[in-house]
Formats: structure tokens, C-alpha cells, sequence
């Protein structure tokens, strides 16, 4: 691939650092549609490089101008200003959910005023042709939902340049805790949390999908553990 000079698309360099400071990167060049970064602390099972697509890079510049932050113990971002909070998960058990039973995942699903990117029971993906199972649970009066769902655009899965899995991987599946408005940033944490581990004892207990919420490995409670 060709550094693409002066791509239009890219963001000027004073917004990249935005995305340096977040995702404690490095940035290093334009690619092609891709801005290139390294990890600014080295690790052992990280690659050297890091490859954002370019509109995933614009979105997490939005975000941030908007208040929303990385978490510090866990994968995933916290949004005060809409009550909402996205945990990257692991997905032991996610061959579970695209078999002939996907249709008993949809839980308690009613009207609420959040606005949801997917519905239950499932995504279709038609530029990878792949279904994505839509987990969605909502409280009597519709001011909480939980669900699990294709990642939002600032959650996008990241590669290193070159990787034929980047080629192909777009999503992951996230869990999404939605409030009902704006909530102070500690409140939200700890509701959040206890909230999106309940449904994941529960949807693990019941269903036998074992998901968890993904820990941050640079964190220093997780280095603690």
C-alpha cells in the first residue's frame, strides 16, 4: 500500500492526537483509507501497529469532543450525556446463538425512547453476509435496556496494516447499557455494571452463552488480578 498523501478524508493532525491521548497510541502515517498507530507502552502480545479505518477515526473524534471516555477497567466507552455505556464482551458461547434458536433471545422486549442501531432477533450483515444475534431486554417502563448487538462504530475491532482478518472483521458484538438520560459519570459506571453483569449471570445460567464483559489489559486493577 501507498501513503496516501494528503487523503481529504483524514482528520488534521491536532484531532489524530485526540485518538493518540484515548487509545494511549502513537500515530504513525495515512494508508490508503487507514491511519496507522503503535502502542506508546509495548506489550507483549500486541502487534506493532494498529490499523483505524478512517471513518472509525472520525467517529471517536466526535465522541470525545461529545464526552464520551474509555473506561478504565474495562473494553469500552461511557457516554454521561446519554446514560450510556458499551462493554466489549467475550463470546465463548456465541456459536450458540446463530443456530435455529436465535428467535428465543429476543427477552423482554418493549417500547423505549433509546435509539437502537439493530433490533432483535438478529443483524444482517449483507457486504460480509453475516447474521449478528440482537439480545435485548427492557424494563416495564422502558427508561433501561440492556442488549447485546453489533458494536457501535467507536468500538470497531482493530487490526495490524496488512491483516487479512482486518480485511474481513467490521464487527464484534457489545453489550450496551442505555438509561434514561443524562447521568453523573460514577453513577452510570456502577449502575451500569451491575446491571450488564445481572444479565450476563442470567443470560449464561438460562441460555448457556457464555459472555463476559472484556477487562482492560493495561488497567491497573486488571494488572493487580
Amino acid at each position: 500500500m501507498e501513503i496516501a498523501a494528503g487523503n481529504n478524508n483524514a482528520p488534521p493532525l491536532e484531532e489524530i492526537a485526540k485518538v493518540e491521548q484515548i487509545l494511549n497510541l502513537q500515530y504513525i502515517e495515512t494508508v490508503d483509507d487507514f491511519l496507522v498507530f503503535e502502542p506508546i507502552e509495548k506489550h507483549p502480545i500486541r502487534a506493532r501497529d494498529t490499523a483505524i479505518p478512517v471513518d472509525v477515526a472520525l467517529a471517536i473524534i466526535d465522541s470525545v469532543n461529545n464526552g464520551v471516555e474509555r473506561m478504565k477497567d474495562y473494553e469500552g466507552w461511557i457516554d454521561p450525556a446519554n446514560g450510556k455505556v458499551e462493554f466489549e464482551v467475550r463470546q465463548q458461547g456465541i456459536s450458540t446463538l446463530r443456530g435455529r434458536n436465535m428467535d428465543k433471545f429476543t427477552f423482554d422486549l418493549r417500547p423505549c425512547p433509546h435509539n437502537h442501531q439493530s433490533d432483535p432477533p438478529a443483524h444482517h450483515d449483507e457486504e460480509q453476509n453475516m447474521i449478528h444475534p440482537v439480545i435485548r431486554v427492557t424494563s416495564p417502563d422502558g427508561a433501561t435496556c440492556i442488549e447485546i448487538s453489533p458494536n457501535s462504530k467507536i468500538s470497531t475491532p482493530v487490526f495490524p496494516l496488512g491483516s487479512e482478518v482486518r480485511a474481513r472483521v467490521r464487527f464484534q458484538s457489545t453489550l450496551k447499557v442505555h438509561l434514561g438520560g443524562p447521568t453523573e459519570k460514577g453513577e452510570l459506571l456502577q449502575k451500569s455494571q451491575s446491571l450488564a453483569n445481572s444479565f450476563l449471570f442470567e443470560l449464561n445460567a438460562r441460555q448457556r452463552a457464555a459472555y463476559s464483559l472484556r477487562p482492560r489489559m493495561e488497567s491497573p486493577s486488571h494488572r493487580r488480578r
